[in-house]
């Protein structure tokens, strides 16, 4: 039996829809890593019955799990609460899904995922609109990275390398080149980006190899157009970690840019600082080899309080 976890995630939910469905990909974690899950709904009336009775129904069941624990936050400000157990609570990874309701603040651009990714430095897994079915149910056989090279690029590169081979899934870096044009006229001065796929792919290289990730993975090289259209298209990656400029460029009220919105796959937003993904193992974990962890009853906690509250 194993004593430790692979993962710790914490699980965001409002029991929407479209939460249900994005905790299907708790059971595909599930069945790549042993997961230590935190399942967290943030509300006002954290202490009613109906809140505590949704939470014990919601996922996973899957037996890939170490431990499961469901919280109840009394909090008048979800996004904020959460992300507040996130930190003191020290998670590996946030999974946070669209909520798929409508709220007032979403029209000032302040949806949950954008409150929350502003206040929580741990890598953000989430799901766009139009991410498919298909997409939670079969291996993970690709991770991808899109890589700014103006945006710590051997970070995201590390993180994404080390998750792959965690998951015994291979790597492929999409590398964000200017249009032609662009590079051409010079309006990339100042920029530490590669103007021709040539010359990314030698950067990514180098790049990897001081990060310590192997420099045998594909590298495809495009405007962020192209690349994600690709991505879209042709399945090119089962999930694809993006830096914070390119998680936070052109804004949604969704609090996703709308073309990350678009793909098939989920997408891992990390920070600068994000201290997350780092406690992944470099080795693959057999589910055969899994005992099933305790499923922790629904408990409530007030916002302010410590770690230990979680039981």
């Amino acid at each position: 039996m194993r004593r430790h976890p692979d993962l710790r995630v914490l699980f965001a939910t409002d029991f929407s829809a479209a939460c249900a469905r994005a905790a299907r990909s708790l059971d595909q974690l599930a069945s790549l890593l042993y997961l230590d899950v935190t399942i967290v709904h943030a509300t006002r009336d954290a202490g009613r019955s109906e809140v505590r009775k949704a939470l014990d129904a919601t996922p996973p069941h899957a037996s890939g799990t170490f431990r499961c624990r469901r919280v109840a936050l009394e909090a008048a400000d979800p996004a904020r609460a959460i992300a507040h157990l996130c930190e003191a609570a020290v998670f590996d990874l946030a999974v946070v899904p669209g909520t798929g309701r409508l709220h007032w603040s979403h029209l000032a651009g302040q949806s949950f995922r954008r409150r929350f990714r502003a206040r929580c430095r741990v890598p953000m897994w989430t799901l766009g609109r139009d991410a498919s079915d298909d997409a939670l149910d079969r291996p993970v056989r690709t991770v991808g990275a899109l890589v700014d090279f103006d945006d710590r690029p051997a970070l995201l590169l590390h993180r994404a390398a080390r998750f792959a081979e965690a998951i015994g899934a291979g790597l492929i870096a999409f590398a964000l080149v200017p249009p032609t044009d662009d590079a051409l006229m010079g309006a990339v001065a100042g920029s530490e980006a590669p103007v021709t796929a040539h010359e990314a792919a030698s950067r990514l290289a180098t790049i990897a190899q001081a990060a310590g990730v192997p420099v045998d993975f594909p590298v495809q090289a495009g405007t962020r157009a192209s690349l994600l259209r690709r991505i879209r298209d042709h399945r090119s990656a089962d999930i694809l970690f993006v830096g914070p400029a390119q998680a936070s460029t052109a804004l949604s009220l969704s609090g996703l840019p709308r073309d990350l919105e678009r793909l098939p796959c989920p997408v891992v937003c990390v920070g600068d600082n994000d201290p997350g993904l780092e406690a992944v193992v470099a080795t693959s974990i057999s589910p055969a080899s899994i005992v099933p962890g305790p499923v922790v009853p629904a408990a409530v906690a007030q916002a302010h309080l410590p770690a230990t509250a979680l039981g």
